[in-house]
């Protein structure tokens, strides 16, 4: 049995067990700010316009009578998450600085390639 609404499937099968299959887009501007140190010289570096769109799958699998309704959760990533963010340095938008931003952009999807390592696309 398939159940579908905007974001979300739900996959009933015989096997006592139930997926979802799910679309997150969360975005926010948190206030993480972390102190850097490099070359003997300290700043701080703020986080900015965070951004992360994900496709998790959620299995609860076997489902029971009892509370909660099942014994073992697994989560897994259908394709491989996008995540966005803005840097401030000493104030200024450390992402304007020309080639950062996309030298910033590939070290992040070279972590989430090997975090997330088997996923297709």
């Amino acid at each position: 049995m398939l159940l579908c609404s905007p974001g979300m499937k739900v996959c009933l099968t015989d096997e006592k067990e139930l997926i979802m299959e799910l679309s997150m887009k969360w975005a926010g501007n948190p206030n993480i700010i972390v102190a850097a140190k490099a070359f003997g010289l300290r700043a701080t570096v703020q986080v900015v316009d965070l951004q992360v769109f994900a496709s998790p799958c959620i299995t609860l699998k076997p489902l029971v009578p009892t509370f909660p309704c099942f014994a073992k959760i697994f989560v897994s990533l259908m394709e491989k998450p996008h995540v966005d963010f803005g840097l401030k340095l000493l104030g200024a938008d450390a992402m304007s600085i020309p080639g950062l931003y996309r030298f910033v952009q590939e070290l992040i999807k070279i972590k989430l390639q090997i975090c997330t390592s088997g996923l297709s696309t």
